[in-house]
């Protein structure tokens, strides 16, 4: 089992009159491949339960197991260290630094797992470069995210067995591009790359069908939309009134 927590409760103010049980007895399993998604509404204890798998916080009651190690109980330098060698963390502000090109964003993260000064930069290149060789849009970006779908786990449509898991993903794209672009980073919707290369690329992707590529990363100076951006056809050759 790779995540596995019993009865974890993170109670703040406890035995006051403002005590707050933001985690009352969760119990979890999750296994090695399986995709998890956490839902609830605002203030049901999502976040505080992410932060305690992530080893960001430790709960106040209950035991944790992370990959067969026991890590309820660990300093803060011990686990800075677990999520240094064992957790991957999607942020949804991208922490990028606007002051870095996409090289040195890429290859910060080596510097806090230890890489020598003289693999970095190689490293990092190489990951770049992988991304590159997949579609013929290089924006250099420091990040750059692969949307793809499942086609065996999206909603199919009975009448005719249509396959909606495009259009969730497209969904999806549309409101991380909004987001992006709420946080000040420039992004575009690439649908201009080898399905076969990719997969080749990034194992992960076995069974998924890719649909897009988002360049994430501030605009350089005096960058402008290509004049496609702003190119519409008449409403009369996309609306059929019926």
């Amino acid at each position: 089992m790779l995540i596995e927590i019993k009865n974890i409760y993170k109670i703040y103010n406890e035995g006051k009159e403002s005590e707050v049980r933001a985690l009352d007895g969760v119990t979890l399993s999750i296994d090695r491949g399986e995709f998890v998604a956490i839902i609830g509404a605002s203030g049901s204890g999502k976040s505080t339960l992410m932060n305690i798998l992530g080893c960001l916080d430790v709960p106040t009651y209950g035991d944790y197991i992370l990959n067969g190690t026991d890590v309820t109980d660990r300093t803060d330098r011990q686990l800075a260290h677990i999520r240094n060698k064992e957790i991957g963390f999607i942020f949804q502000g991208y922490n990028l630094i606007q002051e870095l090109d996409a090289l040195e964003n890429v290859t910060l993260p080596l510097i806090y797992q230890g890489v020598s000064v003289w693999d970095r930069e190689d490293i990092a290149m190489e990951a770049l470069e992988k991304v590159d060789g997949c579609t013929g849009a290089h924006f250099h970006p420091p990040v750059m995210l692969l949307v793809a779908y499942d086609p065996e786990a999206a909603w199919k449509r009975e009448d005719d067995g249509k396959n909606h898991g495009e259009i969730d993903a497209a969904i999806a794209v549309t409101q991380m591009m909004l987001q992006a672009a709420d946080l000040g980073l420039g992004t575009t919707y690439v649908g201009m790359f080898d399905p076969e290369k990719l997969h080749a690329a990034f194992p992960e992707l076995a069974g998924l069908t890719p649909i897009a590529l988002l360049p994430m990363g501030y605009p350089a100076e005096g960058a402008h939309p290509s004049r496609l951006h702003t190119d519409r056809k008449p409403l009369e050759e996309l609306v059929r009134y019926l």
